[in-house]
């Protein structure tokens, strides 16, 4: 019995045991239920949640989609077209059903090319931008501009092309660009009518220079002659005094349209002022040009001109030369043309005469015009002298100022030198000669010492930076500096833009001399902008008793320091105008206090060197 008892108690106990198991067992899972009841609950929002995230990011790439002014595709990996906003609908003129199954390279050929189907660029990462041709429901077509990309989605890839009307662009770079041909061609046009004279429509002095500087250029290469004929046309003034200059202009134009038929299709005609005409003839025999000068001759004068019951009786006298490789300019051509223009004049007019079979002699006043002639061809001396440059502070040359001398007696002076020149029409001949004489003579100084030299703003403008400077190796033009006067610039200052420029790439630099003298003209300082401003010597001479010129002086300088140009003071004769200079700023200077101007001596590779001038 007690065994039996035992044995029910320890069955109750097991029961009992299993049953608080249970309980909490229970309870555990109750308390997961509710856990998972609660994360249930709060997926359930977080979907709820995202559901509508979705459903706003729909809505606003719907929106985007249709308000976007660019057609915007998209495709599946084979091209076909599975998406398209109300834009691209507009821009092929497809409904938006109609798109679904299309391919996209039916609306735009990839570089042109319709039988490649467009999936992808190369790089499949990267945006491709290309230019190509849309293509419309009708079959028209317009140009676009596209931008493509591709998007893998899982295994999945699909493509989107966004599609720019680029139309208007297209008309708008066509417009321009025909803007600029007609531009082009005005420019052109304007080009030329500035080589020609308004009232003959021949050649003007400008363009007669072109013309020259081209052939010289082939004759310097060992072409065939270049000759020239000086035409002008007899007693023209008293037409103009008789009939007046409207008459005057008639007969000029007459003339030229006579000259023009006359000469030959690989001949130039220009008017080089008043009546008189030059005409080139390149690669031409002399015999040959005397057949041309004839034929202009016998044409301007018959048939006579008519106006009103008047007949005109025009002839022309006419001058032939040949040209010497060595001219540069119409005013030299000139110089020598009148000479045998001025023989047919003498011998009774409407006549031809030519240059080689005159003898100088018989040319009244010539014996000046021959001297020089002479010694320009045969390459005769000229003397070159030095005029110091001196850093003020210290007094030591830093340079020098090389000026020619003529050798010649007859003219000490070189104002007058040069003055004569000018009258005879041979300065830009002589102003060449004497600038080459000067480049030679500063190869004798050292490497560090500047080198001014003085050129005709005349010469600048009619002969080539090239031909100046053939003598003068690039390597050597370092520490060279070419001098214009402003007191010789005639006119407006623009014409020597192009030379100054031209120095400058050779390696050169500018000074503007004679500043100050007379009238200063402040826009030949502004448009060529001189590394170099000299001073002239009637600014300088006398300074330290002139409060008025120390006045004009330091606003001279503010000048100079405002287009960041260095000062050269020209004239320093006393040692008060010194003192003076070197209170005011002035750092160079030269002048009579040191000595005249010199040949150059020996030593000239030893003096001392100081700092450029202009550095």
């Amino acid at each position: 019995m007690s065994d039996t008892r035992r044995n029910l108690e320890l069955t109750i106990r097991r029961l009992q045991e299993e049953i608080r198991k249970r309980q909490k067992a229970e309870e555990r899972l109750k308390t997961l239920n509710e856990t998972l009841e609660q994360k249930i609950d709060a997926g359930t929002a977080e979907a709820r949640a995202n559901a509508q995230d979705l459903a706003y990011a729909k809505i606003r790439i719907d929106t985007i989609l249709k308000s976007a002014p660019n057609a915007i595709l998209t495709a599946d990996e084979n091209g076909i077209i599975e998406t398209a906003n109300p834009a691209a609908a507009r821009l092929f003129g497809y409904p938006p059903f109609e798109f679904t199954g299309l391919k996209i390279d039916q609306l735009i050929p990839f570089l042109g090319n319709r039988d490649a189907p467009v999936t992808a660029p190369p790089d499949a990462e990267a945006v491709a931008h290309f230019e190509s041709e849309g293509c419309r429901k009708d079959g028209s077509t317009f140009p676009v501009r596209v931008s493509l990309n591709v998007m893998h989605l899982g295994s999945l890839r699909m493509t989107t092309a966004i599609i720019h009307d680029i139309t208007e662009r297209k008309k708008a770079e066509a417009a321009l660009a025909e803007a600029a041909r007609q531009i082009q061609a005005a420019n052109k046009n304007l080009s030329h009518l500035i080589l020609l004279d308004p009232l003959t429509e021949l050649f003007n002095r400008q363009g007669l220079q072109q013309i020259l500087s081209h052939e010289i250029h082939w004759l310097q290469r060992g072409g065939a002659n270049l000759l020239v004929l000086l035409a002008d046309l007899d007693d023209f003034k008293e037409i103009n005094d008789r009939f007046g200059y409207g008459v005057g202009d008639l007969v000029l134009k007459e003339t030229s349209q006579r000259l023009k038929a006359a000469i030959r299709s690989t001949d130039y005609a220009g008017r080089v002022g008043g009546d008189e005409f030059l005409i080139f003839l390149p690669q031409t025999k002399p015999a040959e040009a005397c057949e041309v000068a004839e034929k202009i001759r016998l044409m301007v004068s018959s048939p006579p001109i008519a106006h009103g019951t008047d007949r005109l009786h025009i002839t022309v006298s006419l001058g032939i030369v040949a040209v010497d490789p060595d001219v540069f300019s119409v005013d030299e051509l000139l110089a020598e043309a009148h000479f045998a223009l001025h023989q047919s004049k003498c011998a009774g007019k409407n006549r031809i005469v030519c240059a080689w079979e005159q003898a100088p002699e018989r040319v009244p006043d010539i014996h000046f015009h021959t001297t020089i002639r002479k010694r320009i061809r045969k390459k005769a001396k000229i003397d070159p002298v030095f005029h110091p440059i001196y850093a003020l502070e210290e007094e030591r040359i830093i340079g020098y100022e090389i000026l020619s001398r003529a050798d010649d007696p007859s003219f000490p002076m070189p104002s007058e030198f040069f003055r004569l020149s000018q009258e005879v029409r041979l300065l830009t001949q002589v102003d060449r000669q004497c600038f080459n004489a000067c480049l030679a003579a500063a190869a004798t100084l050292a490497p560090q010492m500047r080198r001014h030299i003085n050129l005709f703003p005349v010469t600048a403008s009619e002969i080539p930076v090239s031909s100046l400077l053939k003598s003068l190796p690039s390597g050597a033009r370092k520490n060279h500096c070419i001098e214009i006067s402003q007191e010789q610039i005639v006119g407006e200052p623009s014409y020597l833009v192009g030379p100054v420029q031209a120095f400058r790439q050779a390696g050169m630099l500018i000074a503007m001399d004679d500043v100050g003298f007379g009238h200063s003209c402040l826009e030949s300082l502004i448009l060529l902008e001189p590394e170099i401003v000299k001073i002239d010597r009637k600014c300088i001479d006398g300074i330290s008793q002139d409060a008025g010129r120390r006045r004009s002086l330091s606003r001279l300088l503010k000048m100079a320091q405002a287009l960041g140009a260095e000062v050269i003071a020209e004239g320093i004769e006393t040692a008060g105008d010194l003192a003076t200079l070197r209170k005011l700023g002035v750092r160079y200077g030269q002048g009579f206090l040191w000595g005249m101007p010199s040949k150059p001596q020996p030593p000239q590779r030893t003096l001392a060197v100081g700092k450029a001038v202009g550095a």
